[in-house]
């Protein structure tokens, strides 16, 4: 299977985001750390079907993570508004 570049563009952005070494990301996805070097460094996009799975499923994973984190906040900030407007 075929990486595009926006798939690996934002998989290098969260993996800024959260601050992690390629070891790091390479036990948190199941990826082997020498394919993600293949992929990073050396423009390696021809994948197969298992490690363009977990890489997917991981920044699906993190991106939604962040959407249920940020409905949260948005909740409790109407909360507290309601809770202002009934004083």
């Amino acid at each position: 299977m075929q990486l595009t570049e926006k798939q690996v563009l934002a998989i290098k952005r969260k993996r800024g985001e959260l601050d992690l070494t390629m070891n790091a990301l390479a036990e948190i996805t199941g990826v082997n750390k020498w394919t993600l070097i293949d992929i990073f460094k050396h423009h390696h996009r021809n994948v197969n079907s298992i490690t363009f799975k977990k890489l997917n499923d991981w920044l699906i994973d993190e991106y939604t993570k962040d959407q249920f984190k940020l409905d949260e906040l948005v909740e409790k900030s109407e909360e507290k508004d309601e809770h202002k407007k009934k004083i």
